[in-house]
């Protein structure tokens, strides 16, 4: 789905997506695979509508990144949004890990979300009100 969308990007713009795009067509893909459940979780004979609300959630939040992603913005912001996903997506893993293993079986993503933290903390796109120092230990 993603490589198609990129490929018609191409036709229509005559120019290739960028890592913005990319991650915004990923997005864009889940939102639509999130509103076609929505619809045919209405077209059953019993409606769940907890399962409904959970995923129009979903969508209401791919739609504010998707936005997010496709702001324009300078390379120095762009570098710092990316790293913030990463780090965001590091963190949410570790977090997921915990429940299935020991600490010492996944150093992997501990020593990941570190490089991250240390190349996003003194990144000039962190404005000084957003900081890493006194961050709590995930």
């Amino acid at each position: 789905v993603v490589d198609f969308g990129i490929r018609v990007s191409v036709a229509l713009n005559g120019k290739p997506g960028t890592d913005q795009s990319a991650l915004a067509s990923i997005v864009q893909a889940k939102m639509s695979v999130n509103g076609a459940s929505v619809e045919h979780l209405f077209a059953a004979p019993l409606a769940d509508h907890s399962a409904i609300i959970t995923l129009c959630r979903l969508i209401l939040e791919a739609s504010i990144l998707y936005l997010y992603l496709m702001q324009e913005v300078d390379k120095e912001e762009w570098d710092c949004r990316y790293l913030c996903i990463r780090l965001h997506d590091t963190v949410g893993r570790i977090k997921f890990m915990r429940g299935f293993k020991e600490e010492h079986e996944y150093p992997d993503l501990r020593r990941g979300r570190d490089e991250i933290v240390k190349v996003l903390t003194p990144h000039p796109g962190l404005r000084p009100p957003l900081s890493l120092k006194g961050r709590r230990e995930i």
